[in-house]
């Protein structure tokens, strides 16, 4: 459903990367930040905006 809303322009990189990280989020604002856990959540963030940004440029 996230890539659909991606795709359908109805999320952005963002929203999406928050929607599909939910539960990974909430354990960092709960538990504490983890270094490595961090740098994977990194990764995707920008994972999802280079995808956003491909998308928008098919037009």
């Amino acid at each position: 459903m996230i890539a659909l809303a991606l795709l359908d322009k109805r999320l952005s990189g963002k929203a999406a990367f928050e929607a599909a990280a939910l539960d990974n989020l909430w354990s960092l604002e709960r538990w504490g930040e983890d270094a490595e856990a961090r740098a994977k959540l990194d990764r995707q963030a920008q994972e999802f905006d280079n995808i956003a940004r491909f998308i928008e440029t098919l037009g």
